[in-house]
C-alpha cells in the first residue's frame, strides 16, 4: 500500500498485514505436519511443538516485515520511534538527512520537499515541548513520592 512520508511527503510502500492470519497459522500448522512427518514416520503429539516453533516464526517474520516497511526511505522519518520518542526520532531524521548530504550516490538525487518553519513557530513549538517534558517529570515526581 503507497502512503505519504508524514514528513517528507515522499511515497513509502507499507505492508497492511501487521500480524499474522488465519492463512498464516494454517500454512505453519500445514509445515509442522510436513517436517514432523519427515522426521517421524507417525504422527505424535510433537507435531504441536512444530506448530508453535513456526507459529512464532511467522509472527516475528511479518511484526518486522511491516515495522522496516514503514520507515520513509528517503528522510529516515520512523513514525512508531515519533509515536514514542518525538526527540529520537528527530535525531534519526538528523542522521540520515546528513548521511543524505555527503554521500555520492544521493548527488543526483531530487531533492526532498521538507517543510519550512519560521524562527517565530519555532520558539513556540520549542517552548511546548519544554512545557511538555516539565509536565512529564512533574508527574513521574509525584509518582515516586
Amino acid at each position: 500500500m503507497n502512503r505519504m512520508c508524514a514528513f517528507c511527503g515522499s511515497k513509502v510502500n507499507v505492508y497492511r498485514k501487521k500480524t499474522s492470519s488465519l492463512l498464516n497459522i494454517f500454512l505453519s500448522g500445514l509445515t509442522a505436519l510436513f517436517c514432523h512427518l519427515i522426521f517421524w514416520d507417525q504422527f505424535d503429539a510433537r507435531v504441536f511443538l512444530f506448530w508453535v516453533v513456526f507459529l512464532m516464526l511467522g509472527e516475528i517474520f511479518v511484526q518486522i516485515r511491516w515495522r522496516l516497511s514503514i520507515v520513509c526511505r528517503t528522510c529516515g522519518f520512523d513514525p512508531v520511534i515519533y509515536l514514542k520518542n518525538s526527540r529520537e526520532a528527530v535525531e534519526k531524521v538528523k542522521i540520515q538527512l546528513e548521511r543524505r548530504r555527503t554521500l555520492p550516490q544521493y548527488a543526483l538525487a531530487p531533492p526532498l520537499r521538507l517543510p519550512k518553519i519560521s524562527k517565530a513557530r519555532l520558539t513556540e513549538i520549542e517552548s511546548k515541548i519544554v512545557k511538555i517534558d516539565l509536565k512529564k517529570t512533574k508527574s513521574r515526581l509525584a509518582l515516586r513520592i
